[in-house]
């Protein structure tokens, strides 16, 4: 049985054909969203950033969301040089084509972040298991210019929701951990300790941002589908009834997960949606700085 077991991170997306554009329906190129993320998280910065400013924006994708933070502050009378670090080479290519600067490169990796004013990081914290989340702020915490701002955007949720959504997208049917590699959700509080840990300071919770569903279907078809339809077109019956096979199994023990972490929890919102659950996502937004 062909599958995607021991791909991981970004590679996965890759090798998976993930369009970002369209993941959430839409939710990563929605001019609504990224507008409403900038609104809470860099309006209130205006009046202390230099002139000139030098961004990044780790796990940055295809540059939807760095094109609009760039011009935000062009809007606002600042030139700003904006970098996308992501290593999906697709991406990339957009990314280029929107005329911003890039790097191929893992997040956790990356030793070419060159003293930046702003850092942007947007839902790509859980890609990383979380001692190298810590890693990827501590590298971001030396490399920043003092004074520099970092914004994050992440998945997060009640204990027990971030303890299910871990099994979930570490489940070895889904095809998406492996390779020693796993997904973390963190907490709100286990975030903003990472950060502290790291150096940061002047930590302000923003509020959240605007939503999308989450759940193990969507989970499936993220990282099954391409799969699947290739088997289809070259009419590979035997490929495609093992992959079908592998979905009716992870939707069971998926279901079974939710189940029974709801059993044992009151603070739990997965929700019964067709043949599996969904939550509605929780996306805080957390802003902090490197103090001179």
């Amino acid at each position: 049985m062909k599958s995607l077991v021991n791909v991981s991170g970004s590679n996965a997306d890759y090798l998976s054909k993930v369009e970002i554009d369209k993941v959430g329906g839409g939710y990563f190129s929605s001019y609504e969203v990224s507008d409403d993320f900038i609104v809470k998280s860099l309006r209130g910065i205006l009046g202390c950033m230099p002139k000139n400013i030098n961004f990044y924006d780790l796990g940055g994708g295809d540059g939807f969301l760095g094109e609009r933070i760039r011009e935000f502050f062009e809007e606002n009378g600042f030139n700003i040089t904006t970098t996308i670090v992501d290593d999906n080479v697709d991406y990339l290519k957009k990314a280029k084509e929107r005329g911003l600067n890039v790097i191929k490169s893992d997040i956790s990796d990356c030793q070419e972040i060159n003293r930046p004013d702003l850092v942007v990081m947007r839902s790509v914290n859980h890609y990383n298991q979380f001692h190298t989340q810590r890693k990827v702020l501590h590298n971001c915490f030396r490399s920043m210019a003092d004074n520099g701002f970092l914004v994050s955007q992440f998945i997060s949720g009640s204990r027990s929701e971030c303890i299910a959504m871990n099994k979930l997208m570490n489940h070895p049917l889904l095809g998406r951990a492996g390779n020693g590699h796993s997904y973390y959700v963190t907490t709100e509080e286990e975030y903003i300790e990472l950060l502290l840990d790291s150096g940061f300071s002047n930590i302000e919770h923003l509020g959240y941002a605007k939503t999308t569903y989450w759940g193990n279907e969507m989970l499936w078809q993220r990282f099954n589908k391409a799969r699947t339809e290739e088997f289809l077109e070259k009419n590979n019956l035997l490929e495609k009834r093992s992959i079908e096979e592998r979905h009716r199994k992870y939707i069971q023990l998926s279901n079974e997960i939710i189940e029974n972490t709801l059993s044992h929890s009151n603070n739990f919102r997965f929700k019964k949606n067709l043949g599996g659950y969904e939550i509605e996502l929780k996306f805080p937004i957390i802003r902090c700085k490197k103090n001179k």
